[in-house]
């Protein structure tokens, strides 16, 4: 696709919303015969913004403008979006839900409207004025932000969240880009890693504490946690427990993930060392899109895996499903919502599908992507709707890149059952200490609002052979509480 730009250099806000309505692989040139252009001028006491797209030998053209009056940066932004945005759907019909807004975490901006002190009918108006952000949408980041504000309550003032990172599954599901390694070919490494993992864990908690710190949350993540064997999986229990008291966590959770994997002895490990929440998550209650998209287990191990859950005690259990894989009509999905309401999950996430650009479905089956767009808008309104209607809340959400439709990613959670770790990564409410291959450590300054980084090395392989220089990272990362001292 070719991209031309005169008058401004929103090359990011240009190529996320071009992928909105005229998904491409390539912004590098016009051999797939789409472009779009993107002119802003100012002119009369006026700015203007015009855009023109062209797509399989079809055009359209549209301009917006605003008056110079005080205007401010983010003003010339949200012109140039609208004036796409208007071009887009004239060229595709399309109305994708968002509007303009192309941040991964949209619930942020209206928390600090909230915070101003605007309405919520307020904000609505804004957003739909600004942005065309459909008023669903805003009613949903609305209620995120609640949540978030109570969270960040009940965590207090010096708190942090650890991480820790378990990148092995049983197999590699076709939508997947996470950096995990299947269990087949890389069982030999996973005692090494585990070994260093639980090095990694001890020295960033000495830090924590060094600091005057303290963690609310573990979440121990991946990949599959519960992919571990029984042995390792308890020498890292008993780590995290030797080194925080489980009672005096707000949280304590782990993604048992595949049902494959999980057992009642590894249950009960989970339940001795005081796991206070798991997820065993089925994606779909379909067993044909489960073989179809690599998932090594059927709907009935899904349902043994959490009967044996509640049978161990846990009463704190997620379970995910995607909205949009590939094949799967608007019925199958329904079914899977209603299956997982029924067996009374405390919380139910809702994924729309992203296919990135590492996964095997995008290669091998592009053209599944583009059936399911259309399906996309119907399944996740339906989500909303039946876990509304049971008792469930939004509590948190996120966006990615190549989501299907442009839709989001949404936690609900019954009163009471919110998933505290992930409210505070995705609302980045306070600092991450993440641990393991592929994991991003956050220090987010609780004055400024600043966020930083530090990323480990993405695989098994590159995290053993590199482990001297991820201990002294651990050091980096905590001088940052010295440089923005608070």
């Amino acid at each position: 696709m070719r991209i031309y730009l005169e008058g401004h250099s929103e090359e990011y806000l240009v190529h996320s919303l071009a992928l909105l309505f005229l998904p491409v692989s390539s912004f590098r040139g016009g051999e797939d015969g789409k472009s779009a252009e993107s002119i802003l001028w100012k002119e009369g006491g006026r700015a203007f913004c015009r855009t023109r797209l062209e797509a399989g030998g079809k055009s359209a053209e549209a301009v917006q403008s605003v008056p110079l009056i005080d205007i401010k940066e983010d003003d010339f932004t949200a012109l140039i979006g609208r004036s796409f945005y208007d071009a887009g759907m004239r060229l595709t019909g399309m109305r994708p839900p968002w509007g303009t807004l192309t941040g991964i975490r949209p619930a942020k901006r209206v928390a600090r409207m909230l915070d101003a002190g605007m309405s919520p009918g307020e904000i609505e108006e804004s957003l739909q004025r600004e942005y065309y952000t459909l008023p669903g949408k805003t009613r949903l980041c609305e209620s995120v932000a609640r949540h978030e504000n109570a969270a960040l309550a009940l965590a207090g003032e010096r708190a942090v969240s650890v991480y820790l990172a378990i990148p092995f599954c049983p197999s590699r599901c076709s939508y997947c880009s996470f950096v995990s390694a299947s269990i087949e070919r890389n069982r030999k490494l996973m005692p090494q890693y585990t070994d260093l993992l639980i090095r990694e864990f001890r020295d960033r908690v000495a830090r924590i504490r060094e600091l005057g710190l303290h963690v609310a949350t573990v979440y121990i993540g991946g990949g599959t946690p519960t992919a571990l064997a029984p042995a390792e999986l308890a020498k890292l229990l008993e780590a995290v427990v030797s080194e925080l008291d489980p009672a005096q966590l707000l949280e304590f959770s782990v993604e048992a993930g595949r049902p494959d994997t999980v057992t009642a002895e590894k249950l009960r490990l989970l339940k001795q060392a005081g796991v206070s929440r798991i997820s065993i998550n089925p994606q779909t209650l379909n067993d044909r899109i489960l073989e179809e998209i690599g998932r090594k287990h059927t709907v009935r191990q899904f349902y043994d895996a959490f009967d044996l859950a509640r049978s161990e005690g846990f009463d704190n259990i997620n379970a995910d499903l995607i909205a949009g894989l590939p094949t799967e009509t608007e019925e199958e999905f329904r079914h899977s919502v209603d299956g997982v309401i029924a067996l009374g999950a405390e919380n139910v996430t809702v994924h729309t599908l992203a296919v990135k650009r590492a996964a095997r479905l995008r290669e091998e089956a592009p053209h599944l992507i583009e059936e399911q767009s259309g399906r996309i808008g119907d399944m996740v309104d339906y989500s909303e709707q039946a876990l509304g209607q049971a008792g469930y809340e939004p509590y948190y959400l996120y966006r990615q890149k190549n989501m299907l439709g442009n839709f989001e990613n949404v936690g609900y959670a019954k009163p009471g059952y919110d998933g505290l770790y992930n409210l505070y990564i995705m609302g980045e409410l306070h600092s991450i200490f993440a641990v393991g291959a592929g994991a991003t450590a956050k220090f987010v300054n609780p004055v400024t609002g600043r966020i930083e980084r530090m990323y480990n090395p993405k695989y098994p392989y590159e995290y053993i052979e590199r482990f001297d220089q991820i201990l002294e990272n651990g050091a980096d990362f905590a001088a940052l509480y010295e440089k923005y001292p608070f």
